[in-house]
């Protein structure tokens, strides 16, 4: 599998190289075949995005996420997925709720998720957006209006109780469909971009994580989780989520528990190019390489993984930007 993805990252450079007429430059590479260091980390492969959750059985160009999600395991090596809104009105899993009761349908629910897992291809199961039968708010300002409308209120219109049966409920349903074993090896990511897809990071943010990964692990305390899958500049830097994360995490009081700390299992984050074949934060390895050194300067407690499970050369469909470009971007990612 990895000289298949060898090759395709090759190809593409030698095409993208054909399309922006780059200019051949010599390089000299010294290998130190006596020298052992770290593994290599395919954090890339850990997390590649599908956007929303509902488009895969409602829209035209969603009847064949199952197919490119499969082959995209089985060519490019990615081991997740993930889309937004799995917890939205459209795919419907909150019918109703009241202070004592939630009527859940899990048929648009285990579709999507079958789409990938019947291809070889795990779950990053995101937790979002808040239904509107749970939530704390209904008006504009609560709404993120993207391609298609997501609520970002807390979802408290009947109390964090409900919201952790809810996620209580998730874990369950997928350990009795899917397997015990298989969904330890899942990944369970609290929001996506909180950093402006929810009603306020901070304190908001942290106590959402702790309502949520305690209703998700009552349960089965093996359940891998972990957030807060924010924009790239805002990791370390800009927003700072990951320090107000990784502090919460390990001091703070968990709002949920009374306790101190929350488990994080991984932190995630997203990466977008400037849309003309270059990245527009810097190359993508190197900034993973610097969340690194940030995390053993100032958190070496932490053990977890750093996932990257969203990016592309560019966070706009561009006009012209999807071909070549990506094509580019792709081979400097991958390869």
């Amino acid at each position: 599998m990895k000289y298949k993805l060898i090759f395709c990252a090759a190809t593409a450079a030698v095409f993208a190289a054909g399309l922006f007429q780059a200019q051949a430059a010599t390089y000299t590479l010294t290998v130190l075949a006596d020298k052992q260091i770290r593994p290599w980390d395919h954090f890339i492969e850990r997390g590649v995005a599908t956007d929303h959750m509902a488009g895969a059985i409602m829209t035209a160009y969603g009847r064949g996420w199952g197919t490119t999600l499969a082959a995209g395991h089985r060519e490019a090596g990615f081991q997740y997925f993930r889309g937004h809104a799995i917890l939205g009105d459209e795919i419907g899993l909150v019918q109703a709720a009241s202070t004592t009761t939630l009527t859940l349908d899990w048929t648009k629910f285990d579709s999507v998720y079958n789409m990938g897992i019947h291809g070889g291809i795990r779950p990053c199961l995101e937790i979002s957006c808040t239904p509107t039968a749970l939530a704390s708010g209904t008006s504009t300002a609560d709404m993120v209006t993207v391609s298609y409308k997501a609520n970002k209120s807390p979802p408290t219109k009947y109390g964090w109780g409900q919201w952790m049966n809810l996620m209580d409920s998730i874990t369950r349903h997928c350990e009795a469909k899917w397997g015990v074993d298989e969904v330890h090896k899942w990944y369970f990511e609290v929001w996506n971009e909180p950093d402006w897809w929810y009603k306020n990071f901070s304190p908001d943010y942290v106590t959402l994580y702790d309502y949520t990964v305690t209703g998700l692990r009552r349960p089965d305390s093996l359940i891998k989780v972990g957030g807060p899958a924010c924009e790239g500049n805002n990791a370390f830097g800009g927003g700072n989520t990951f320090p107000a994360l990784l502090n919460h995490c390990h001091t703070g009081t968990n709002a949920a528990t009374g306790k101190v700390g929350a488990p994080l299992d991984f932190l995630a984050y997203h990466w977008y190019g400037a849309g003309n074949g270059t990245d527009a934060n810097g190359d993508i390895a190197m900034y993973q390489k610097s969340i690194w050194t940030n995390i053993n300067s100032g958190y070496s407690w932490y053990k977890g993984l750093v996932i990257c499970d969203e990016q592309s050369c560019t966070a706009f469909n561009q006009s012209g930007v999807q071909a070549g470009t990506w094509l580019a971007y792709a081979a400097k990612t991958l390869a």
